[in-house]
């Protein structure tokens, strides 16, 4: 447990180790660091690091798409606020397929996996934290977001190298 966060990586796909030799430290490591950027306090967070067809699966049974994707993002109704009883907000779990991960690999400076690894976990951290990217505008805060998140661990934006560049986003916090 790191800054009052509690980050449980769940290691279902052994290829993982290919892009950081320690994925569980890695994603506790990144997780917890942007949760504390974030402005959050603590509570609970899972991270299932699968296959393409685990993921594939969930897409399907949850959302209706019969495709796989990179990172998929399931948070309750109650990760908007801490529990009544006043145990750990509990912010939901962040799964991310490895080959669509591999393959979805910006240009660049940016190319390292391990990078792009973090990116999908901070990208599904904001989803759980209720950002989105449906709109011009709120993609433009996400991207930003992420950008600025990813800069603490020297990781060139994403965006940028893809030629698509966030606006600036302010503060990191909603």
């Amino acid at each position: 447990m790191m800054a009052g966060f509690e980050i449980a990586v769940d290691l279902r796909e052994p290829a993982w180790r290919e892009i950081t030799p320690d994925p569980v430290g890695y994603c506790t490591r990144i997780a917890s660091e942007a949760l504390e950027a974030l402005g959050e306090a603590g509570g609970e967070l899972s991270v299932v690091l699968a296959g393409d067809e685990f993921v594939r699966g969930l897409n399907r049974d949850y959302r209706g798409q019969d495709a796989a994707t990179d990172v998929l993002s399931f948070g309750g109704e109650e990760n908007d606020r801490p529990p009544a009883d006043g145990g750990p907000r509990l912010f939901g779990d962040i799964v991310i397929a490895y080959g669509e991960a591999s393959r979805g690999l910006p240009p660049g400076r940016a190319r390292r996996p391990e990078y792009h690894l973090a990116h999908l976990l901070v990208h599904g951290i904001l989803h759980l934290l209720g950002y989105d990217h449906e709109q011009d505008a709120e993609a433009e805060i996400m991207e930003g977001l992420e950008a600025r998140l990813l800069e603490r661990w020297g990781i060139p934006n994403p965006y940028a190298v893809a030629g698509t560049g966030p606006a600036a986003a302010g503060e990191m916090t909603k």
